[in-house]
C-alpha cells in the first residue's frame, strides 16, 4: 500500500520528475500484488487457479513495461519496451 508521504512527493514532483516517480510506486505496488496473487497458487479449485495463474502472467509482463519505461531515457519519446512492442495500450 501506498503511504500519504509517497504520494504526496509524486504530487509534487514535475515533468520526468513526476513520471519516474510516480512508475516506480506503481511498479513497487505491483510487485506486491503479483506476491499476493502467487499464494493463491496453492488453490485446489482449477478455476481460480487458471484465472491466478492468467493474472501473475499479465502482471509480469505489465511489471516489466513499468521498470523500462524506469530506465529509458525520456528525451527520447519511444513508446516501445525492450521486446519492441507497443508500450503504451490504446
Amino acid at each position: 500500500m501506498m503511504k500519504d508521504a509517497d504520494m504526496n512527493a509524486v504530487k509534487a514532483a514535475g515533468g520526468a520528475g513526476f513520471d519516474q516517480q510516480w512508475v516506480t510506486l506503481i511498479t513497487a505496488q505491483q510487485e506486491r500484488a503479483t506476491a499476493m496473487a502467487k499464494q493463491a497458487l496453492t488453490t485446489q479449485n482449477l478455476q481460480v487457479k487458471a484465472l491466478v495463474e492468467a493474472v501473475v502472467k499479465a502482471q509480469n509482463e505489465e511489471t516489466a513495461t513499468m521498470k523500462d519505461l524506469v530506465t529509458t531515457d525520456p528525451s527520447r519519446d519511444s513508446r516501445r519496451d525492450r521486446r519492441g512492442r507497443d508500450a503504451v495500450r490504446r
